[in-house]
């Protein structure tokens, strides 16, 4: 097992690397650099303009390692591989059109809200019928065991929607997002191996292989940014892994962070419509809220990923228990 496991990781994390090496001057060139938001920490505007679109890189990267090892090592047919990949490219595009308009427009503002639920919803009911029609509707809820039956589709595409949305919202600080993933990932692979599903390791391993050959480009100060078609389509491989593993709930706990975070919007948008214009924190998400009480981004990282550590042994005390 070790030795494609090796090479999977080693393929992704060597092709994403020449892959960045060779892009970032090119979307450098054709100007395919990020907006900043005006009303955000003035530290930011010094990003205007750094390239993004970086997760199109990496899923070249890491889909390629996985389809020719997934195949030579371990003899998976193509819809097999399909079903990891389908959701992956679908939510890529989405966020590809979306940090496109953003360029054109010159703005924060892609694709309209209603139009990009619209766009998820079709994405994962096509991934439904096509590939989770024989797939088990029962979700583990840790102690007791649910049959959703016919609900199961909502289940999933509430959580692919809100899990893609959490990784989007964390995208905000050099290296958050990546390194916080790769702190996923990690578990996904231990989940794997103790359920003995070696395609799910696999295709783990080079995730992970092309998120830390990403994250040196991406630690502060970075050089190229995974834009929303990056954070996207990772929150939706952390979705389909989940899915896959039948361990749905499992991701509540190993991504917490990207929980907080997405709930510190949701707090922080409430409160200022009940107090008509007061905040809780100086910014949301969270991390913006450090760092405008003056915290520099590489110690906010650290931090978030120190409790994404901890939220990855508290997964391996849950699981082995």
């Amino acid at each position: 097992m070790s030795n494609y496991l090796f090479y999977g990781f080693i393929i992704s994390f060597s092709l994403t690397t020449f892959l960045l090496i060779l892009g970032i001057p090119i979307l450098r060139k054709i100007k395919i650099g990020q907006s900043i938001r005006q009303d955000g920490p003035s530290t930011h505007l010094i990003k205007q303009g750094t390239p993004t679109m970086g997760g199109i890189i990496m899923l070249l990267g890491l889909s390629f390692s996985f389809i020719i090892v997934s195949i030579i090592s371990l003899d998976l047919k193509i819809y097999n591989i399909l079903s990891f990949l389908f959701p992956c490219y679908i939510y890529l595009l989405i966020g590809f059109v979306d940090d496109l308009i953003i360029i054109i427009k010159h703005s924060n503002e892609g694709i309209k809200p209603k139009l990009k639920i619209l766009l998820q919803v079709i994405g994962i009911l096509l991934y439904y019928l096509f590939f989770l029609q024989a797939h088990s509707t029962i979700i583990n809820l840790y102690f007791i065991k649910v049959d959703l039956k016919f609900f199961y589709f909502l289940f999933i595409l509430l959580l692919y929607v809100s899990t893609t949305n959490a990784v989007n919202l964390t995208d905000g600080l050099d290296g958050l997002a990546s390194g916080l993933l790769i702190i996923c990932f990690i578990g996904t692979t231990v989940l794997g191996i103790l359920k003995e599903k070696y395609d799910i390791v696999l295709f783990s391993i080079t995730v992970i292989g092309s998120l830390l050959s990403f994250l040196l480009f991406n630690f502060n100060p970075a050089k190229i940014f995974m834009g929303n078609a990056g954070s996207l389509m990772f929150g939706s491989i952390l979705a389909t892994i989940f899915v896959l593993l039948e361990e749905e709930m499992m991701l509540l706990i190993i991504g917490i962070v990207f929980v907080i975070e997405t709930l510190s919007v949701i707090i922080q948008v409430i409160y200022y419509k009940i107090t008509r214009g007061k905040r809780i924190f100086l910014m949301a998400p969270l991390h913006h809220h450090y760092e405008k009480k003056g915290n520099q981004e590489w110690t906010i990282d650290l931090i978030f990923w120190f409790f994404g550590f901890i939220a990855l042994i508290f997964l391996l005390i849950v699981v082995l228990l």
